[in-house]
């Protein structure tokens, strides 16, 4: 089959899961209450009415309505035309029905409504790309929730060594920008994740981390309208505490506004994609295990994901180097040869980063309901790969529950990229300590299923730090990267106990009215 038959068969045979998908009953009554529910909110009053809020106490808007000072902010009532579009998120679940949306479009917006929000004390939410697996998160049931899309901007330098990157964007919109200019970014590997959350959820891992530490290693500065409403530049020298806070200590210190991010050269063409294989699960985990201690390249980046899709075990291997061309062996060696076992899908070769980071096929789940979990390695073995694949098989072969994908995602980034990190600057998250990453992700269609999934992943990364343990891993001195973990993960296994008094601190100096408690993310 050559390359362009077998690139149509792909895509007819993702149609088809997705076909399988939607047919499925319980897919269908979600699609029917959310069709009802658009029915329903078009006959309400236009977006202008002043309609009194009812949820959780919140007074009428109009007050917000009468200080908007830009002509391009935007207040979104139920029924208005794009509140849909600013409050449903990647995993269903995380979605919820605010009392209105706030579009700001200039600084002074976002320092108005932190005002009202202050002298109201109305519960909140701020929105980048809307990727999270945590309710709540960038998400509020009757408060105001902040769209931040019309920060956007993605400005290069007059001389290409820092972009001027508004937290609304996602990354395939950063590396569209920078296409061709013969600079880069670190940054999201999958197509639609948020650069605000990134950036401050955990500090960000990208294709780069081998190379050159987390994203947020490349921050110059950050504007951000603070929980007093003042805005302000913070940067290593103006500010290195609160600076050091806002890169991945989450959404509790203020709206920020822009990320200044340091560029670095890269090729005009690099190389990468996606392959996706189906069977032959005992071969990939070697593979996988070879990958893990043998890519040492500090061009090299992979993801390598176990997953179940609408019941059918595909084998994806994410790959990137930082040259028109990857060395033989790096990411093939050990693969069965193409004669024996063909991919379903092979988009590895010379291509642009967003070309890459789009061939994921991540987005196959959008609209599912879902959650992230993660478990903090010194090494994989495969011991560790048997337990984490053997959940969700088990999962996927359950009957009884609305469960249509699962997958385990190894993520090698090198023994010691670390050795980036300073220790006491770099991120809340302590990444110095260089820990790998065993990623679960869980995808399903109820509602009613929410907890039976979630404590079904919380389980899953017990099991998989129990069996490290019994190897001799030292596991418990390793904390979990924030962006891949679940809501109730206690903060000090996200930042460490000396780096959790340290964010606890700088917020009692920069929110001691507990503005930013008014919103959710993982709270200390």
């Amino acid at each position: 089959m050559n390359g362009r038959l077998r690139f149509h068969f792909v895509l007819a045979l993702l149609l088809a899961f997705a076909i399988t998908a939607y047919s499925h009953p319980k897919i269908k009554k979600v699609q029917k209450r959310l069709l009802n529910l658009d029915k329903t909110l078009t006959i309400l009053e236009p977006a202008t009415s002043k309609l009194p809020i009812v949820n959780k106490g919140i007074p009428p808007l109009s007050s917000l309505l009468e200080n908007i000072k830009s002509a391009r902010a935007e207040v979104l009532y139920v029924g208005a035309l794009g509140y849909i579009a600013s409050v449903e998120h990647y995993m269903a679940s995380s979605s919820a029905l605010p009392s209105c949306v706030f579009r700001p479009a200039i600084t002074n917006d976002v320092v108005l409504a932190l005002q009202i929000i202050d002298q109201e004390r109305i519960e909140f939410s701020v929105n980048s790309g809307k990727h999270t697996g945590n309710p709540g998160f960038s998400s509020t049931k009757g408060g105001l929730q902040i769209d931040m899309r019309r920060f956007s901007q993605v400005t290069l330098s007059q001389d290409r060594t820092y972009v001027d990157i508004g937290p609304g964007n996602v990354w395939d919109n950063v590396y569209a920008v920078l296409q061709g200019t013969g600079r880069m970014v670190k940054g999201g590997r999958v197509s639609g994740v948020g650069v605000g959350g990134l950036m401050t959820g955990g500090g960000g891992y990208s294709f780069f981390t081998q190379k050159y530490g987390m994203a947020t290693d490349s921050l110059i500065s950050i504007d951000i309208v603070l929980p007093n409403a003042t805005h302000v530049t913070t940067s290593a020298e103006s500010d290195p505490d609160l600076f050091w806070a806002v890169k991945g200590g989450g959404n509790q210190f203020g709206i920020v506004t822009n990320f200044r991010v340091k560029t670095f050269a890269v090729p005009s063409v690099v190389w990468g994609g996606t392959r996706l294989y189906t069977g032959h699960e005992e071969d990939f985990k070697q593979y996988t295990l070879n990958i893990a201690q043998n890519l040492t390249d500090r061009n090299a980046s992979a993801s390598i994901e176990f997953i179940y899709y609408a019941k059918t075990p595909i084998f994806a291997i994410q790959a990137y180097y930082d040259d028109a061309e990857s060395p033989a062996g790096t990411f093939d060696s050990g693969l069965p040869p193409k004669a024996l076992l063909q991919p379903l899908l092979d988009t590895w070769g010379p291509n642009n980063m967003k070309d890459i980071v789009t061939s994921s096929p991540s987005n196959l789940t959008i609209g599912l309901r879902g959650c992230f979990n993660v478990a903090s390695l010194h090494y994989y073995s495969k011991t560790i790969l048997d337990v984490a694949i053997n959940e969700i098989d088990k999962l996927n072969a359950d009957l009884l529950h609305s469960g249509f994908y699962f997958h385990v995602a190894i993520e090698p980034a090198g023994h010691n990229y670390g050795a980036y990190a300073d220790p006491t600057n770099s991120s809340p998250f302590p990444y110095y300590k260089s820990p790998q990453s065993l990623l679960f992700y869980f995808g399903w269609v109820s509602e009613l299923d929410d907890e039976f999934y979630f404590q079904a992943i919380k389980n899953a990364v017990q099991l998989v730090e129990d069996q490290a343990r019994s190897e001799g891993q030292n596991v418990d001195n390793l904390e979990v990267y924030p962006n891949y973990s679940i809501f109730d993960t206690p903060p000090e296994k996200l930042f460490g106990d000396t780096n959790l008094a340290r964010l606890q601190e700088i917020k009692k100096k920069y929110d001691p009215n507990g503005i930013m408690r008014l919103t959710t993310s993982f709270a200390f």
